[in-house]
């Protein structure tokens, strides 16, 4: 073993999952909620009754807590396996996934309550920069955990690239088809 490889693996040992990024993760949506709650409570609660609408935001809150655990588990699925494939190898440094994940989710979700308050979140231009910003801090949360081989790190770049090529991709066709039937 070379001293590299001795490096790696003495970084890896006692290496867990990254359950303050995850608390950091949750908190940040719940965070956006309540100041999203806080901001349109007049129109949320309108004229009806208060403990129905309390009792409403709870359950859709659940159904959203839900929702959230399910997209990130794929998210990580849609960058784990890939990344394995491209790298052909096992090790991709799955904590460092998780983490990156979470941490990058973090500050996108308060970016994107940033940018609806501020009534641009339709905006395509500004939704794919945010997509953008967030692949970044992905990748800088990324390579920030341990140290890891370079055709790891290059797969994992090439796979956040892809995903976000397909994804503006995406957008940019679902806009023009919703243009084209004047929604």
């Amino acid at each position: 073993m070379d001293d590299k490889e001795e490096l790696i693996e003495e970084n890896r040992q006692g290496y867990t999952f990254p359950k303050g990024a995850m608390w950091l993760y949750i908190g940040s949506f719940v965070l956006a909620g309540l100041l999203q709650l806080a901001f349109d409570w007049g129109e949320v609660t309108g004229e009806g009754d208060v403990q129905t609408t309390l009792v409403i935001m709870l359950i859709a809150g659940l159904l959203g807590g839900m929702g959230l655990f399910v997209g990130t588990v794929i998210e990580y699925a849609l960058i784990l396996y890939p990344s394995r494939w491209i790298a052909k190898d096992r090790e991709v440094y799955k904590y460092d996934i998780w983490a990156a994940i979470f941490y990058s989710g973090a500050i996108g979700v308060l970016l994107a309550f940033l940018i609806a308050q501020l009534n641009v979140s339709d905006n395509l231009f500004v939704s794919m920069t945010i997509s953008a910003v967030g692949v970044g801090l992905f990748l800088y949360f990324y390579y920030s955990g341990i140290e890891k081989p370079q055709h790891v790190k290059r797969a994992v770049t090439i796979v956040q690239v892809g995903w976000f090529i397909l994804g503006t991709g995406l957008s940019v066709a679902g806009d023009m088809l919703l243009s084209s039937m004047a929604l």
